[in-house]
């Protein structure tokens, strides 16, 4: 019994990581995390690319002052060591002009990234946020990054809430709830979320899980206790949604959530 509970609420996990970050995360502030990792890597870029530089010029100086040296000599051993000297600081010239272009490639590709539509690059960095998430993750790792977007978790009887700071979600462990690769599939392919992420599209489909529209409620100051009164009345608990933005609810909210809203 313990383990089917745990394996359920597993699922629940890896539906509410898919649908929060393609579907009900803040898009902006997704915006702004990529724009400030952008950059933050742009400026380590160029301050490795300057330390390279700076060590090219060296060993080409090394050069120069050991071939200068070798040209005014003819003591054998002492040419024997300015050969090695320069054989050495050749080599290492070579490696770091290798180092330097690739840097230089990856800060251009970034610089040009930048500029480019930033709800795209924000798409794409979600896109690979999960699949690293489902696909590259330690169970450990995966644990860390669910702490990261997770405030709060709270079982009630076989309801689970999951507050992820404005947006506050609902599944119904009973439910028996299995994630659907054909989810990433279809991320991978871009054929439903980026349109809906990049440009309010395909909303219906976006919101849409084992073929049920998941409920949405944009809260506000005049809906917000009568849905903490409906979750009262019609699930037997109550839970704080001020200054919350959503409620999300992966069970039927029959006389609250309306199929034909967004």
């Amino acid at each position: 019994m313990l383990l089917n509970r745990i394996i359920d609420i597993n699922e629940i996990l890896k539906i509410f990581y898919f649908f929060f970050l393609v579907v009900f995360d803040n898009k902006n502030e997704l915006m702004n995390e990529s724009q400030k990792n952008i950059k933050h890597r742009l400026t380590v870029l160029k301050e490795e690319i300057n330390k390279i530089e700076k060590r090219f010029m060296t060993a080409q100086r090394n050069i120069s002052k050991f071939q200068t040296a070798l040209d005014s000599t003819e003591d054998i051993e002492i040419i024997k060591v300015l050969a090695k000297n320069i054989s050495h600081s050749t080599d290492q010239s070579e490696e770091l002009t290798v180092i330097s272009s690739k840097l230089k490639i990856e800060y251009e590709q970034l610089s040009e990234k930048f500029s480019q539509n930033l709800l795209e690059i924000t798409f794409y960095d979600v896109k690979e946020r999960i699949n690293d998430w489902f696909y590259k993750l330690n169970i450990e790792e995966q644990r860390n990054e669910l702490i990261r977007v997770i405030n709060i978790g709270k079982i009630f009887s076989h309801y689970l809430i999951i507050d992820a700071g404005k947006v506050v979600f609902l599944f119904d462990i009973n439910e028996h709830y299995v994630f659907d690769m054909e989810l990433l599939n279809n991320l991978n392919e871009d054929e439903i979320y980026k349109a809906y992420f990049t440009g309010d599209k395909n909303i219906r489909k976006a919101k849409t899980y084992n073929e049920k529209r998941i409920a949405d409620i944009k809260l506000n100051d005049e809906n917000r206790i009568f849905v903490f009164n409906y979750l009262i009345e019609n699930f037997g608990f109550s839970y704080n949604l001020n200054d919350k933005t959503n409620f999300v609810a992966f069970v039927s909210l029959r006389g609250l959530y309306s199929q034909d809203e967004d």
